[in-house]
């Protein structure tokens, strides 16, 4: 969702971001079970499987017989269903897969002004991260907090705005968010993946290690555990261990060759030679 500046030249967050951008902007039953409560089949379709001007067409004429027709809105809203805003919401998460951001920041505000959600709020936040606006970002991830509940969807809204204070440094509070968000056993990979790079930046590698190690016991699939838990062995001087996890994150994703790997390899190998330590 955002990008990092490198730690010791070798950890960025860029490529840890990209494959989940998108994957926090949804229904908390979206969230839990990698499906979104659309109303049609095609629609949900087109959303997951990255066809975004289709679904922004579809949801661009749902926002406007909802939330986004001023005539209807009150309407709509007095009847504080769950899908009050789903639709902008939907339409916001279109075009940000178009990277189209200043019409998902519309979109994400038309989902507001129905229903004051955290979970719209936090969206909207991420938008203006992405439109470069930090200030108004974090105004509406202030304001996602301040709605936030003990549902799903407001824990994932903890994860967004952790990350957002992880790129401006502010890893304490980025890292009290994160141990919420795990004490309240939600999106427990993630947000170990997240609190490890936030332990990472300050150099507290074994911390960092734990929460890798932790993080790949609940998901043993997911590739950027054992790509990031190979830097902090790295760091540990732990040169077998962070070899075998950089492996391991080739085979689970052998489609996608990711640089950091071949990087660190590089590292690894000059560190074997004596050359760096």
């Amino acid at each position: 969702m955002h990008v990092l500046a490198r730690y010791n030249k070798i950890f960025d967050l860029k490529i840890l971001v990209s494959k989940i951008a998108f994957y926090f902007l949804l229904s908390p039953a979206f969230l839990l079970t990698n499906r979104a409560l659309f109303t049609e089949p095609a629609t949900e379709d087109a959303l997951e499987t990255g066809r975004y001007a289709e679904a922004a067409s579809k949801y661009t004429n749902l926002c406007g017989k909802g939330c986004g027709n001023t005539d209807v809105k009150e309407l709509v809203s007095s009847f504080e269903t769950e899908n009050v805003g789903d639709h902008c919401n939907r339409l916001g998460v279109a075009y940000m897969g178009l990277k189209n951001f200043k019409a998902a920041i519309r979109s994400f505000q038309l989902a507001v002004s129905c229903k004051d959600s955290s979970k719209f709020h936090s969206n909207l936040a991420l938008a203006f991260s992405y439109d470069h606006n930090s200030k108004l970002a974090e105004i509406h991830y202030e304001k996602s907090m301040s709605l936030a509940g003990n549902d799903p969807g407001s824990f994932s809204a903890m994860l967004n705005y952790s990350i957002f204070l992880i790129k401006k440094k502010d890893f304490s509070k980025a890292e009290e968010l994160l141990q919420e968000v795990i004490h309240h056993k939600v999106h427990l990979f993630y947000a170990r993946l997240y609190l490890g790079y936030s332990f990472y930046q300050r150099k507290k590698f074994e911390e960092a290690l734990s929460q890798f190690d932790q993080g790949i016991q609940e998901n043993q699939k997911y590739p950027d555990l054992y790509l990031y838990r190979a830097y902090s062995k790295y760091q540990l001087n732990n040169l077998a261990g962070a070899e075998y996890d950089l492996n391991q994150a080739e085979l689970l994703e052998p489609e996608f060759k990711n640089p950091k790997i071949d990087q660190l390899r590089s590292l690894i190998a000059r560190r074997n030679q004596g050359r760096i330590r």
